[in-house]
């Protein structure tokens, strides 16, 4: 969910939207359900709010439900849910789209295949997938990067980016690298930081040390 203030919708929210159930509520006293609900989401909206500025326009709703002991839950909340759900999919950009059953496939691959290779080259997912070729290829990069799925520029065809945190993380350790400076990076001189710094330079020597030191 490393999404931009550009991608938010009218209603200031961001895709992929997330419904968050909180289970375990006969475990509670009846008399504190609520403060505990209360408290919940006053937790959540800390979390959200520590990780990431946008986290908190992803969430839609929330609720406190047993999945055990249906007598504790409010009338009709898992018609809430499911309405809710059915709400947030037709406002979606998928909604209603058609979508072949080749991309599900390909798409059940890569989530085993990012958690072995972050990156993967063009020429490795077309042995990988023996359907490329006859697909749409196109359309499932554009549309797979728009929905952050993975990361896919024409610019740069050669590779596909597929584990989306990775390359969060990789920036953060770019972003933050100057903490390295007066440790271990003293030997990269400092020009090299002062370009990073001051220019965005980043130049292949300092990636692989900070890359390496991470």
């Amino acid at each position: 969910m490393n999404n931009t203030e550009s991608e938010k919708d009218k209603n200031g929210s961001l895709e992929p939207r997330v419904v968050l159930i909180d289970s375990h509520k006969d475990k509670v006293e009846p008399s504190e359900r609520q403060k505990i609900d209360d408290a919940c989401s006053d937790r959540i909206d800390s979390y959200v709010n520590t990780v990431s500025g946008v986290a908190q326009h992803h969430i839609n709703d929330d609720y406190f439900i047993s999945n055990t002991v249906m007598s504790v839950n409010d009338d009709n909340v898992f018609q809430k849910i499911r309405q809710a759900i059915i709400v947030l999919a037709r406002n979606t950009k998928t909604w209603n789209k058609d979508y072949p059953l080749k991309f599900i496939q390909l798409e059940k691959l890569l989530h085993v295949k990012k958690k072995e290779w972050p990156i993967i080259s063009m020429e490795k997912m077309k042995q990988i997938s023996s359907d490329w070729k006859r697909m749409n290829s196109s359309f499932f990069l554009k549309y797979h990067h728009e929905i952050r799925a993975l990361v896919y520029f024409e610019d740069l065809s050669n590779y596909i980016v597929l584990d989306t945190q990775w390359l969060a993380d990789a920036f953060k350790c770019i972003v933050t690298a100057d903490k390295l400076r007066s440790g271990k990076g003293r030997h990269l001189g400092t020009k090299a930081w002062d370009d990073l710094n001051n220019k965005g330079i980043l130049y292949s020597q300092m990636l692989k040390f900070i890359i390496e030191t991470n």
